[in-house]
């Protein structure tokens, strides 16, 4: 049948290179499924896979094969999703079809969804759905879960029409690129896994077997667009005649594009993607078509039975294409790949997989089936492409019409259509394995073609005889002629291009070298054999087949040999060098007068295509060989063969002949001294411009051979310019090869080639704009040529002035100005530079680099002219590579950019020393200025970063685009919207690119360029995002990461869940890969180490914080768990991979995770932002879940069962992951693999030493800093210093004679081995350093997590499991493991442990370990007293830790402390201070009892059999552990607080305290030797007696430090004097104590710097001065320790007075020791004057500090004073304590009126500062205050009444009148005291009996705001102060009863209320009796009605006097005397 006739009309709508078939989306894509009565899909039902997501699910499960690195998990899943959606597969029914009952439950507003679940719709919604349902002929059902999806993924639900039906659209091409997969595997293109590929070949097989998927795939092809045809078909481009850019003076056809042109838009054909990008209809539809053409492709070569129906459709389909695609200009870009690739796909069909006869046999009723449809007449060229496919079947299967039809195919140009389709630039954009498949096919065809061409002699005759090609004929009026090698020419411009995109197929075809030969041997024509030589060139890429091609044009004898190439070259140089006459007689047709003789233009054709080989077999030759070679040809031709090119160059010749001269000249500059002679011979020959030269000057041979003269006014007049573009690349090459030269064209800074730098830059690049060219390839060509050129002159000069940057006076507008090269005038016009400066005829400017430079710094015409060349924009240049010269265009863009991107690097500098050497040149600008001054052209530049064709091209406008971003403020704000948005979607699609390229499964694989490439955008960018992100204001990093710029930055806002920007690409690739697959499954290895990195950064910006922190909240959206959490969890667990950097990269990435976490629970858990933990957000309770999940399902399903172990918490799991590095990475193990040879290299280079050298590079050594900030060696720069090395030991040894070669290769070889084994070397130091660091950040994140989590987030989670599970009803066990205090043992126990390991992982031996966990420990156990105290407070002991648990920890603690490998001494400072919380933790109650033994007896009292063998006091438990280890703790801490800074020792001594009090509390005691022992006493005394107050009282650290280790010194030495006072005191404590003069500051009495620091306060409670509160703590604690010792002193029975022996109780004098006295008394003469003013208290307003140090110092002073030895009188302390007692007794004292009115006991008139009585801290203040004062009050009576009782003092009645200064007290104040006192034991009273009462009460009605321990606390507080005022009472009695002993009359009536005498009106009384007795009266009241033994009172002198009183009312008339007494 024939399928060509008359070319068919597309209908409207349609594409124009497909007609629809007549079907409907119903039948082809949207078949209606089978349903049920209800109308519900059982398909649907079955899988439970949302449509939106059903299709990405499989394709996914398909993917994950991919990788190599499946498990049998990704099998399962694989193997499930193909098998649920094998049907669909085969019947390509993407989506179910309309349905009259789904309708009507959508406009019901009720639909059920595939998961199970209901959606409710409104109105909108069901518009939405019925619009979606109509457009795709789709379920209405469907429509709705595609809507759904849409909204999951943050489409707005107003507007959700285009994303349902970009998801729509999205699950086609998924189901079609899971289906390619399966084919691709079954075929062999692309396995998937090993397991599983003969799993999917059955599969594919089962898909393909009754040829329906065939079928429809075809009509897929074919159908109406999904959603109905297009508002309007693409427009047809035409390509641009003068160039794609408008320059300057261009004169260009009007043209019209399809990316210039509005294209109208119908309502559904703008769409939205997955990310919120926007897409077009069209767009999806086409590389929707382009899968499905593919799977044809495949499925055409897998089906094993395809019917002759579905070969007959693919053919009809085939040639439609074909048809279509005649003119290839006219062709929609989009359209292309469907095209072509139905081509491909119906050729696939002919083409067994597998070579040779026996794999055609199954295909012979296929072909003889298809025979008559694939011979139609009038096929298309590229159909003819399929009948050659058939013919080469057919030939295998030896059919007859085989040859005919290769024929028949050669002469319809089927070879050349496939030839032209394989150049295109659509073509080479291809997929990467489409495109490889593609060309494999053809490779395959013409390879088995070659098979038989070399087999059968008609078919090899075939190719120049003439029979395969087209007749004459005629057209326009001409008769055409075909060339009969027009076939060879076809076949060999195929291979070419086919081993020119894929080189290594010229491997794989085995008849080519045998084609090759017999192809050389035959004669061709010239097109035969220019396309031969053109082969040849292209398979010449490599040294191997350089070798290959030169030996076979070395042995042919036919018309391509290098004789021919040889004989040409000497032929015409002859006949140019003859005269004319012997031309004339030699027969040639010349005639003088026209000139020089003329070349044959096919000689020149040929000699061109011979250069090219010659060029390509001596570049990629090896040097040896080529060398040998050239000897060769040079022997054949008896001359030099340079000389000969370039004779033959300087004579008339063609341009694209001499181009290809100096191409060959070019390949034979083979080293520098090579180039260097090339030089000089082309400026001796002409060929190099001379300025002395031009013009007239010029003789017609020079002008032959000068490029200006050519360029000027021979290839203006042709429009080709092939000899100056050759020329470019000459003078390129020989620059770049003559630049170490001294005397070389490069010295100075290029200044000996400035002439030839001047014509480029200002002829050939500077008249770009006006030049027309003929091929716009090779105007782009040229253009790139100069770039290239200016920068390396831009280079060349920065290198050469790095040191010295000068750029010459130059007069700035001459050097814009162009060069003046007139033809026809004289020498003398030549402007080169200004009059003023010209020297001579001529003279040379500055350097071109300095020209160049400048330029670009003043906005020159070079600048202008490059700016012009980037004008072109991305978009354009995206459509303008599809054209001949896409690629020259792009690569000339390329260069630009890498121009301006180098000249950002100069050009600071420049500026500044331009600036500098002017200072009024203020027209030199940065380049930076000069773009800011026009935002288009900066915007034209950075849109190049969203170019996806040419990585290079992103990159370099990428690097442009961070130096902008560097230099120009706000850069943001000036870029256009549109900009913005281009650099946008550019930087996220780099991120996209990188992250989807699969890394190689082998380490040692590199990887491809294309993947390099991508990586290298994708690091820039990341480097882009983080250096930009602490910019103020609107950055380029909010930018790219989709932050609402246009606010304040307080509103800022992201949403990247609803646009396409970087955010949303780092948030895809860090839910795709988590630690766990990191480096294992995207690329570059390091970005998902970048992307948490700046995620963790983000979240810690001020500006981006909140809405990052609420993003996280919300990430990913509509999930059931958030995917932070899962990132937490699979970073706590991840194992480190092997390879050490993907080992560092993974270790960051998780720092960087746990960081992120951290942030996290710090702002946002409670009591962050005013939250109770009641409110805290679901984040932070799955952070935490996560941190302690330990296996069991959720902290609430914790059992109780103690038997059952559960596993730690995940969060103690990262801790073993991290391991140490491999020992067989390190330097040692590197060291002994090497071999003595490579040592002694490694010594003879000195690469020891120099890798010893530890200056940074700048400085001159090899130490950088790499990009996490490590400080490594930089191996680019030992590389460098080692070369250099060699260089010098080369240049020594130069001057030795007789030294081989090989023995020169051989040295140089070893040192080769020795650089790479030095670099090695390292590589490993690199490692060995990177890896601490990571693994020290790692633990550091980790610290900071767990830190956050203890003191933040733990509250929260056990308050979230308390109220969920408050309605389950549980017993009261032990300590329940959801209290803080259970997990907080947990984790401490668990970091315990691991410091608790061996070596070498426990203790210190791993430094990156050990010190945060130390830290951790003490933050734990911290948390944990803290909570202790909480609890203790409210009197709840039934969280706190069972005693088993805290021995335990205990033990942990001193195991880790005495571990083998102790941990610095920082970190053992941290587990002493956990070792003082755990202590305080412990530590008994005011009951005496701690609550751990509480808990324990609580514990214990549920079993007897527990309590038996559980030891519960935990205070003897601590004691007995810390007993067993104490020598070796008291050991190791007192080390450390003998050598230890000031912060040391205070720690150190304080858990030396602790240990003391604990021990002897329990009376196991000891610790007190070790520490006398250890000489820890005399070491603080030593500190005491050295220390200073002016160290103590600046406010710096040090001197806080000081401060804190005197002050523990003192606590210490205090607690020891409470043990062991007689060692003590033996030690010398008080000398050094009185040896101490720091306690003497703020001393004078007088003075008033100490009342003054107290008045400076607002309140008693207020911090005092520094100095002042450092001086208080010092004083009180030293008169403490005093008072101490003193008081310890044993005191023998006190031995009754004579005077008072009579009265028992009354004596209390006591003899003491005397050497502990006299030492006291020394201190208080010592230290008189501070005592003095401490006793004198002459602050105005009351202070707690002033209050303490007064009851210190009394405490000490009255204990001397009642001592047996008295002070020495001058100390005056008798004189001033009477002082203190009128001040203390007094009814003004500061300190009552202030208790009184905090208390509200005064007047709100006193003059005073007082507190606020409803302020807390002052309420307290004042409690604390009056129970002091009555201490002190208690101890001055005490001591005045026995000083009164030993006769010592006595007072009078009343203050002696007229005497001034008498302050000494009077009766009348003790009388007035006790009356005081009298009044406060009755208030006393009546609290105790209120606190009495409360109790009670308490009992009845468990009032839950107090506990019972709080009341009996209370209580024992009153009783307390009821003792203290009782013995003041009884102390001032006693002075009353003193004084009134004497006045009673000698006789039997000693009645103490009344002498008899008086009552009898006998002798006179004094007035003083009375009064006295009065006083003492109502105080004895007082004292009988208390219950005396209860508050123990009972003591003999208030029993005394109590029997006094009752015998004298029972003597006498009671009446009377109560009456006269006021006793009632």
């Amino acid at each position: 049948m024939s399928i060509f006739g008359a070319p068919s009309t597309p209908v409207a709508g349609a594409s124009a290179l497909f007609a629809p078939a007549v079907t409907t989306p119903a039948n082809v894509g949207g078949t209606p499924r089978a349903t049920d009565a209800n109308g519900d899909d059982a398909r649907r039902k079955s899988d439970g896979w949302s449509p939106a997501s059903r299709y990405q699910n499989l394709l996914s499960s398909v993917r994950a094969l991919e990788h190599g690195r499946a498990s049998e998990r990704d099998r399962e899943r694989a193997r499930r999703a193909l098998r649920v959606n094998e049907t669909r597969l085969r019947e390509m029914t993407f989506f179910e079809g309309r349905n009259a009952g789904d309708a009507a439950r959508v406009a019901s507003g009720r639909a059920t969804l595939s998961h199970g679940g209901e959606a409710r719709l409104g109105e909108l919604d069901v518009e939405h759905a019925s619009a979606i349902a109509v457009a795709l002929d789709l379920n209405e059902i469907v429509s709705v879960e595609l809507m759904v999806g849409a909204i999951e993924h943050g489409a707005p639900a107003d507007d959700v029409v285009p994303a349902a039906i970009g998801i729509y659209m999205r699950e086609r091409a998924a189901a079609l690129e899971s289906l390619l997969a399966v084919l691709r595997c079954a075929d062999g293109t692309a396995p998937l896994d090993g397991v599983m590929d003969e799993e999917l070949k059955d599969y594919a097989d089962g898909l393909l077997r009754d040829g329906a998927l065939f079928a429809r795939l075809v009509k897929l092809v074919t159908a109406p667009p999904p959603g109905g045809p297009f508002l309007v078909a693409p427009t047809v481009p035409t390509q641009h005649v003068g160039g794609p850019l408008a320059l300057a003076g261009q004169q260009q056809q009007a043209t019209t594009s399809s990316s210039s042109q509005e294209r109208l838009l119908g309502p559904l054909d703008k769409l939205v993607d997955i990310r919120g990008r926007p897409i077009l209809r069209q767009e999806c539809v086409a590389h929707e078509r382009r899968l499905v053409v593919e799977c044809l492709f495949h499925s055409a070569r897998v089906s094993t039975s395809l019917s002759s129906e579905n070969a007959q459709a693919l053919l009809v389909l085939a040639g439609r294409s074909a048809e279509a695609m005649r003119d290839l200009e006219k062709v929609a870009v989009e359209d292309m790949p469907t095209g072509y690739g139905t081509i491909f796909a119906a050729a696939a069909m002919f083409t067994p997989t597998l070579s040779g006869v026996e794999a055609a046999v199954p295909k012979t009723d296929l072909a003889k089936a298809v025979a008559t449809t694939i011979n139609s007449p009038n096929a298309p060229p590229l159909f003819s492409f399929v009948r050659f496919a058939w013919a080469i079947l057919a030939l295998d299967l030896g059919l007859s019409e085989a040859e005919e039809a290769i024929k028949e195919s050669l002469k319809n140009d089927a070879l050349e259509a496939i030839d032209l389709v394989l150049k295109t630039g659509v073509f080479q954009d291809d997929h990467t394995v489409a495109r490889t498949q593609n060309l494999e096919l053809v490779h395959i065809i013409l390879s088995r073609y070659l098979h038989h061409n070399l087999r059968k002699t008609s078919l090899h005759r075939m190719l120049t005889d003439g029979t395969a090609v087209r007749e004459p004929f005629v057209e326009n009026g001409l008769t055409i002629e075909i060339d009969a090698a027009k076939p060879m020419a076809d076949v060999c411009s195929v291979f070419a291009e086919l081993y020119k995109q894929e080189p290594k197929l010229a491997k794989a075809c085995a008849g080519l070298k045998s084609f090759l030969e017999i192809s050389g041997d035959s004669e061709h024509s010239v097109g035969s054999l220019v396309k031969l030589l053109e082969l040849c060139t292209t398979i010449a890429q490599t040294s191997e087949d350089a070798r290959r091609i030169f030996e076979l044009l070395q042995r042919s004898q036919g018309a391509a040999n290098w004789d021919r190439l040889l004989g040409a070259l000497i032929g015409y140089v002859q006949r140019f060098m003859s005269s004319p006459d012997d031309l004339i007689d030699a027969g040639e047709e010349f005639d003088p007068r026209e000139g020089d003789p003329e070349m044959n233009e096919a000689d020149a054709e040929g000699l061109r295509a011979y250069l090219a080989v010659f060029k390509a077999v001596m570049e990629n030759a090896e040097r040896a060989e080529a060398a040998h070679w050239l000897m060769w040809l040079e022997h054949r031709i008896g001359a030099a063969l340079m000389d000969a090119l370039l004779q033959l160059y300087i004579n008339p010749v063609p341009l694209h002949l001499k181009a290809a001269l100096l191409d060959a000249i070019g390949a034979l500059c083979w080293d520098q001294n090579t180039a260097f002679d090339v030089w000089q011979l082309l400026d001796q020959a002409g060929i190099l411009p001379n300025p002395m030269q031009t013009g007239l000057l010029q003789t017609a041979t020079s002008q032959r051979s000068d490029v200006s003269y050519i360029y000027s006014m021979i290839e203006t007049h042709e429009h080709k310019y092939e000899s100056t573009t050759g020329w470019l690349r000459l003078i390129g090459k020989l620059l770049a090869m003559t630049r170490d030269i001294e005397n070389g064209p490069c010295a100075d800074g290029g200044s000996p080639s400035w002439f030839h730098t001047r014509f480029i830059r200002d002829r050939l690049l500077g008249e770009l704009g006006t030049r027309v060219h003929v091929d716009q390839t090779e105007r782009w060509v040229m253009a790139r040529d100069c770039v290239d050129h200016l920068l390396f002159m831009l280079r060349l000069y920065e290198d050469t002035m790095i040191s010295s940057f000068t750029v010459e006076d130059v007069d700035s507008a001459s050097l814009d100005a162009p060069l003046a090269i007139g033809y026809g005038e004289p020498s003398s016009v030549l402007a080169l530079r200004s009059a003023e400066h010209t020297r001579g005829d001529v003279e040379r400017p500055s350097t071109p680099g300095a020209d160049i430079l400048t330029d670009f710094l003043t906005s020159g015409s070079t600048c202008q002219m490059v700016m012009n060349i980037l004008s072109i924009g991305a978009e354009s240049l995206s459509f303008e590579r599809h054209a001949r010269h896409g690629d020259a265009l792009e690569d000339c863009v390329l260069g630009a950019l890498q121009l301006l991107d180098y000249i950002l690097s100069i050009d600071q500098r420049a500026v500044a020393k331009l600036r500098a050497k002017h200072k009024d040149a203020v027209f030199y600008r940065t380049l930076d200025e000069v773009l800011s001054a026009d935002m288009t052209q900066m915007a034209n530049i950075l849109g190049y970063v969203q170019y996806k064709y040419n990585p290079e091209i992103t990159y370099t406008a990428l690097k442009i685009l961070r130096v902008l971003c560097q230099r120009v403020e706000h850069i943001v704000a000036l870029l256009p919207p549109a900009s913005r948005a281009a650099i946008v979607e550019g930087c996220a699609s780099c991120l996209e690119l990188a992250f989807a390229m699969v890394p190689p499964g082998d380490e040692e694989i590199p990887l491809e360029e294309s993947a390099s490439s991508a990586v290298d955008c994708a690091t820039l960018v990341f480097e882009l995002l983080h250096e930009n992100l602490e910019r103020a204001g609107a950055n380029m990093s909010h930018l790219l990461l989709g932050f609402d710029i246009t606010g304040a930055s307080s509103e800022i806002e992201v949403s990247p869940f609803t646009e396409f920007n970087c955010l949303s690409v780092i948030l895809e690739l860090l839910e795709a890969a988590p630690p766990s697959m990191h480096a294992s499954v995207v690329l570059p290895y390091q970005a998902p180490e970048l992307a948490a990195d700046l995620l963790q950064r983000l979240a810690t910006c001020k500006s981006t914080a909140p809405p990052t922190l609420a993003l996280l909240e919300q990430w990913p959206p509509h999930a059931p768990t958030l995917a932070l959490s899962d990132l937490l969890s699979d970073a706590l667990r991840t194992e480190l991979p092997k390879e050490p950097s993907k080992r560092r990269s993974v270790m960051h990435h998780r720092s960087s995770i746990l960081r992120l976490c951290a942030e996290v629970l710090e702002v946002e858990a409670p009591p962050a932002k005013g939250r109770v933990p009641e409110m805290a957000p679901t984040l932070v309770l799955d952070i935490m879940n996560v941190l302690l999940d330990n296996g069991r399902e959720g902290l609430g399903a914790y059992t109780h069962d103690p038997n059952v172990e559960h596993g730690q918490f995940a969060v103690l799991e990262l801790p073993k992951s991290v391991t140490q590095l491999s020992e067989t990475s390190t330097e040692l193990a590197l060291l002994a693999s090497f071999g003595d040879d490579v040592n002694e290299m490694r010594e003879e280079l000195s690469a020891t030493q120099l890798l010893d050298d530890s200056r940074n590079v700048a400085e001159g050594g090899i130490m950088t800093t790499s990009r996490r900030g490590d400080k490594v060696i930089d191996a680019s720069v030992v590389r460098a210093k080692l070369q250099a090395e060699c260089r010098r030991l080369d240049s020594e040894s130069h001057h030795m004679h007789g030294v081989r070669q090989d023995a020169m290769e051989f040295v140089k070889s070893r040192r080769e081995r020795a650089i790479n084994a030095t670099l090695r070397i390292v590589e490993a130091r690199n490692s060995v350093i990177e890896d601490a660091t990571a693994r020290s950040e790692i633990f550091l994140a980790w610290e900071k997590l767990v830190t956050l989590a203890v003191s933040r987030g733990l509250s929260s989670i056990v308050t979230y499991f308390d109220l969920r599970n408050a309605s389950v009803t549980t017993a009261a066990v032990d300590d329940s493991p959801l209290s803080s205090h259970s997990i907080l043992f947990e984790l401490v126990d668990g970091i315990l442990s691991g410091l608790c390991e061996a070596e070498p992982f426990g203790g210190g031996s791993d430094s990156a370990k050990a010190a945060p966990f130390c830290r951790l420990v003490h933050v734990i156990v911290s948390q944990l007293r803290q909570l202790g105290e909480q609890d203790r407070a409210k009197g709840n002991t039934s969280a706190v830790l069972a005693p088993s648990k805290c021995r335990a920890l205990l033990r942990s603690l001193i195991a880790s402390m005495l571990h083998r490998t102790p941990v610095p001494q920082v970190s053992r400072l941290d587990i002493i201070s956990a070792l003082l919380d755990y202590l305080a933790y412990c530590r008994p109650d005011t009951d005496g009892v701690s609550p751990v033994t509480k808990q324990g007896q609580a514990v214990a009292g549920t079993s007897v059999a527990f309590s038996q063998v559980m030891d519960i006091d935990i205070e003897k438990g601590n004691a007995a552990i810390i007993q067993r280890d104490a020598t070796a703790l008291v050991d190791l801490i007192s080390r450390d607080a003998k050598e230890g800074s000031n912060d040391t020792k205070a720690i150190t001594l304080g858990a030396l305290e602790a240990m003391v009090a604990v021990c002897s509390g329990t009376g196991v005691g000891g610790i007190e030797v070790l520490l006398l022992q250890n000489d820890i006493a005399k070491s603080c005394l030593r500190e005491l007696e050295c220390v200073s107050m002016p160290d103590l009282v600046l406010n710096t650290p040090r001197a806080a430090a000081h401060s804190k280790a005197i002050e523990a010194s003192l606590s210490l030495l205090l607690r020891m004097a409470q043990s062991e006072p007689s060692q003590m005191v033996a030690l010398g404590t008080l000398v050094s104590l009185t040896r101490c003069r720091a306690i003497d500051a703020y001393a004078d009495i007088h003075s008033a710097s100490a009342a003054t620091a107290t008045m400076a306060v607002d309140a008693p409670f207020s911090d005092l001065p520094i100095p002042r509160a450092r001086h208080h703590k010092l004083l009180v604690n030293v008169i403490r320790l005093v008072g101490s010792l003193l008081a310890a002193a044993p005191q023998p029975k006190p031995v009754p007075s004579p005077t008072l022996g009579q009265y028992p109780g009354a004596i209390v004098e006591s003899d003491g020791i005397p050497a502990v006295i006299s030492q006291t008394l020394e201190f208080v003469e010592a230290h008189a004057a501070v005592i003095h003013r401490v006793l004198a208290d002459r602050a105005s307003r009351p202070h707690l500090a002033d209050l303490a140090e007064l009851e210190a110092t009394v405490n000490l002073v009255t204990r001397l004073l009642k001592g047996p030895v008295l002070p020495d009188p001058k100390l005056r302390l008798h004189g001033a304590m009477d002082v203190l007692t009128m001040t203390v007794c007094s009814e003004s004292n500061k300190y009552v009126k202030y208790v009184s009115k905090t208390l509200g006991k005064s007047s709100a008139g006193d003059d005073m500062m007082l507190a606020a009585s409803d302020d807390l801290r002052a309420l307290d203040a004042a409690d604390r205050m009056w129970r002091r004062f009555i201490s002190i009050r208690s101890m001055i009576l005490s001591v005045q009444r026995v000083l009164v009782n030993k006769g010592l003092t006595k007072f009078t009645f009343a203050a002696s009148d007229g005497v001034v200064g008498d302050e000494r007290p009077t009766v009348h104040l003790f009388g007035t005291v006790v009356m005081r006192l009298s009044l406060e034991l009755s208030q006393l009273a009546d609290a105790r009996r209120d606190a009495l009462k409360s109790i009670d009460h308490y009992k009845i009605l468990r009032d839950g705001s107090v506990t019972e321990s709080d009341l009996l606390a209370r209580v024992a507080l009153v009783e307390s102060d009821i003792r203290t005022v009782v013995i003041s009472t009884e102390n001032a009695l006693e002075v009353l009863y003193a004084h009134l002993q004497p006045l009673v009359y000698s006789g039997d009536d000693d009645s103490l209320v009344a002498p008899s005498m008086e009552l009898n009106g006998g002798k006179t009384r004094t007035s003083e009796f009375g009064v006295l007795a009065s006083f003492m009266l109502p105080g004895l009241h007082s004292l009988i009605q208390f219950e005396k033994s209860t508050l123990g009172l009972d003591t003999e002198f208030i029993n005394m006097l109590a029997r006094r009183v009752r015998d004298s009312l029972e003597t006498s008339d009671p009446t009377a005397h109560r009456n006269r007494f006021g006793i009632a």
